[in-house]
């Protein structure tokens, strides 16, 4: 049987080997975990921690007359995208 070196060898010593060398690389994954779960805890409290004080002083969101105007005409002058702006019950979006 034809077996291509990258896909491994076929000798019985390196399967042997593999099957070895495969706890040691599941406790290694294992091992990792805590860490992952650490790193998930400590953005998502911090996360929360800000998004909460952000909430709390208004500065998530803009006032309702900046939102219908449109934040892009009041602080750069014009629409982000020209192209999308209906014009007259027209929208560039289908082409008509």
């Amino acid at each position: 049987m034809l077996q291509l070196p990258l896909l491994g060898h076929p000798c019985l010593s390196c399967q042997l080997l593999r099957l070895l060398t495969l706890p040691f690389i599941v406790w290694r994954a294992a091992a990792l975990l805590p860490g992952i779960a650490v790193t998930f805890a400590w953005t998502a409290v911090w996360a929360v921690a800000v998004f909460a004080t952000l909430r709390r002083l208004n500065l998530l969101r803009v006032d309702q007359q900046t939102e219908l105007a449109g934040i892009d005409n009041i602080e750069h002058g014009g629409p982000a995208y020209p192209e999308f702006v209906a014009h007259r019950g027209t929208s560039s979006r289908n082409g008509n």
